[in-house]
């Protein structure tokens, strides 16, 4: 969608908070029945509770986020949840309808062996990308390594992978799109692991 939507009832506009999503992240993919998810963000909003929210109440620095996480749809129905209380995962339990607590407290594992990244746009990549790249394919035991690289093409299932197993995820600019093509409202701001670690570190206020 272009714009936001805002909802004049009674519960809509005496909320304290806005929510800013990607419905379904990878939806390329569906079709080949690649796991896919949802996106969100939350912020507290910035007008006055009980009017209708505005732009102004969206567009904020990822740093004021209050949670975020996602929902990823795979062979189980997972929700990850961030705040400053931590990272905790959910799975849904369809013979009770209800979600379970399956994943508490996750913290990323500092040493991961994974690096996510598409390949095939190798040299598409600046030097510096390239050489980190192959940096990574060299890595063996004596220095860390060996690395692997997993990459599904689905975000969400990739950023999941290596919050859960520990590695990294890159989506660089190309020759073709030097800025990138993540958005950073519904993409950069919500999902990166260095978000969800720090907002399992930082103490409650």
């Amino acid at each position: 969608m272009d714009d936001f939507v805002a909802f004049d009832d009674d519960k809509s506009v005496n909320s304290k908070y806005v929510c800013l999503f990607d419905p379904l992240d990878g939806s390329s993919n569906i079709d080949v029945n690649v796991s896919i998810g949802t996106i969100f963000g939350v912020y507290k909003r910035k007008t006055p509770v009980g009017t209708i929210v505005k732009e102004e109440d969206f567009i904020q620095a990822g740093v004021n986020q209050v949670a975020a996480g996602y929902v990823i749809y795979g062979s189980s129905t997972m929700l990850v949840y961030a705040s400053r209380r931590g990272v905790n995962g959910f799975t849904l339990d369809p013979s009770i309808g209800e979600w379970t607590l399956s994943h508490p407290d996750i913290k990323c594992p500092e040493n991961g062996k994974i690096y996510s990244v598409n390949h095939g746009n190798f040299f598409q990549y600046d030097e510096g990308v390239r050489n980190y790249i192959n940096t990574c394919q060299k890595k063996d035991k004596t220095n860390g390594g060996p690395y692997t690289q997993r990459y599904i093409g689905s975000m969400v299932a990739d950023m999941h992978r290596n919050l859960i197993k520990g590695g990294m995820f890159m989506y660089p600019g190309t020759l073709n799109k030097p800025g990138g093509k993540l958005r950073l409202m519904y993409e950069c701001n919500p999902l990166p692991l260095f978000l969800l670690w720090l907002a399992a570190m930082q103490p409650m206020e």
